[in-house]
């Protein structure tokens, strides 16, 4: 499913990587090595095939964030081997995928080679005592927030081989052009086949979701699920007609995306914690908001002229109408002024969720971190 272009996923990706949830891929990793290791077990690099499903991929921001925490990225995590479908229907897409994935790859010093339509990923493990993995970014970006290079190595403790050369990491990606709108029944999933999915359930219906959750109930499938649109939006300075303009939008996001129905819009976490009960996932959710300094202007500039479009989208015809139009066009004069100036600051609420399917059902619900965050404050400036 995918109706963005090549430059808006280019410009949210690092926005996307910085909001996403660390405590998540942690709980992620740990849910994961059950499946190949007892309780209690160091980490070691598996023999096994981790097979992930990604669900609306566009040009592949999941599998970069995802695939080295996992461990494709020598010394990172326990999964040195990965096999990758990314799902989607825009062919484009699928094919900027692969061009910018052996472009990320290459600058971490793996091989790459193409094969058939995919691309194979290739690196040598991390020699035991070396310290962090060189070359990947934190999980907060380009921010310099500690995330990714010093923590994971030390949580996960994945070490090469004792004496002699270490394991290869392999991953395979392959593209797969696919209308999501054909259902959950269209994807054959294998079994404890990861699931992953980012800034895709508030485009999707109830039904769709559900008949995905089923499908991934059946065959024992860990799910991923990150950022989803909450229906949070906080902007400083405030502006009085923000209130309205945000209604507006939110009540847009509900519009049929052409997956089954009604879009769930910002009820998509809650449809999500409701389904997971029923079916018998343990559900840990964390927040994962956009933070937008006025060091991004081209994001910012563009998400303010989309959420103005869909705002007068809502606005009903008629000259009766005509002042709330005006207002939503004077409300964006006035942002994008604010944005050119350096003045506005940005919070878009998102959730990320990680599903595990348990023996019994009635799963229990954590949330260490809330969704109430803190309002944009001008000392934050």
């Amino acid at each position: 499913m995918s109706d963005f272009s090549t430059d808006w996923l280019a410009l949210r990706e690092p926005a996307d990587r910085r909001a996403r949830s660390p405590r998540l891929v942690e709980g992620l990793l740990r849910r994961l090595a059950v499946l190949t290791q007892p309780p209690g077990a160091e980490s070691s690099p598996s023999p096994r095939t981790l097979r992930i499903l990604d669900l609306g991929c566009g040009t592949g921001a999941n599998f970069r964030y995802l695939a080295p925490r996992l461990g494709l990225v020598p010394g990172a995590g326990p999964w040195v081997r990965q096999d990758w479908i990314c799902v989607d229907r825009d062919r484009k897409l699928l094919a900027d995928l692969i061009h910018r994935t052996a472009d990320w790859a290459r600058g971490l010093n793996l091989t790459t080679s193409l094969h058939g339509e995919g691309l194979i990923i290739q690196g040598v493990q991390a020699i035991p005592g070396e310290q962090g993995v060189g070359g990947v970014q934190g999980d907060h970006g380009d921010r310099g927030v500690p995330g990714f290079q010093g923590a994971q190595g030390k949580i996960h403790g994945v070490q090469g081989v004792q004496g002699g050369p270490a394991p290869t990491t392999h991953g395979r990606v392959r593209t797969r052009d696919l209308d999501l709108a054909r259902g959950a029944e269209s994807l054959l999933l294998g079994a404890e086949t990861l699931v992953v999915a980012s800034a895709l359930l508030d485009l999707v219906s109830a039904n769709w979701l559900a008949g995905l959750l089923r499908a991934c109930a059946r065959s024992r499938s860990h799910l991923y699920l990150a950022l989803t649109y909450d229906g949070r939006i906080d902007l400083f300075p405030d502006h009085p007609h923000d209130g309205t303009l945000i209604a507006l939008v939110n009540a847009h996001q509900g519009r049929d995306k052409g997956l089954g129905g009604p879009a769930l819009g910002p009820s998509a976490p809650a449809c999500l914690a409701e389904l997971a009960a029923g079916l018998g996932f343990a559900l840990e959710a964390a927040d994962s908001d956009w933070v937008l300094e006025p060091d991004e202007p081209e994001l910012q500039a563009a998400l303010v002229a989309g959420w103005a479009v869909a705002a007068r989208e809502q606005v009903p015809h008629g000259p009766e109408s005509r002042g709330l139009d005006e207002a939503i066009c004077h409300w964006h004069e006035q942002r994008q002024a604010q944005i050119a100036a350096g003045l506005l600051q940005i919070r878009v609420g998102h959730r990320d969720a990680l599903l595990s399917p348990e023996r019994e059902p009635g799963p229990r619900v954590y949330r260490a971190e809330g969704s109430q965050a803190a309002p944009l404050r001008s000392t934050s400036m």
